[in-house]
């Protein structure tokens, strides 16, 4: 049984995260008592951070990929910038760090 109250007191262990990665389903007590813990520790404070133009999105596999996972189905692609070669990526990286990337 875990024990919810200790959970906001001390780091939870090994075990215990095995516990709960292992339950069918979360209860709303473990997750008010996860988001307690959260913003004690990291307050309610939400960051955004944009890499670009400093750090662009770029694919080794130009506008292809063969994996076709359900969250992206190589959609993403389109809006990288292709270097499916190594002298392709060479030179955007060259043309990058010489446009202050």
């Amino acid at each position: 049984m875990l024990d919810l109250k200790a959970f906001g007191r001390r780091p939870i262990t090994h075990k215990e995260a095995e516990a709960i990665l292992s339950l069918d389903s979360i209860s709303d007590e473990l997750l008010k008592t996860a988001s307690r813990v959260r913003d004690r520790q990291m307050g309610r404070e939400i960051r955004f951070y944009n890499p670009k133009p400093r750090f662009p999105s770029v694919s080794v596999t130009g506008a292809s990929c063969d994996l076709r996972c359900k969250h992206c189905g190589g959609h993403y692609l389109a809006g990288m910038y292709g270097v499916d070669t190594p002298s392709k990526l060479k030179e955007f990286c060259v043309k990058h760090e010489a446009n202050g990337g």
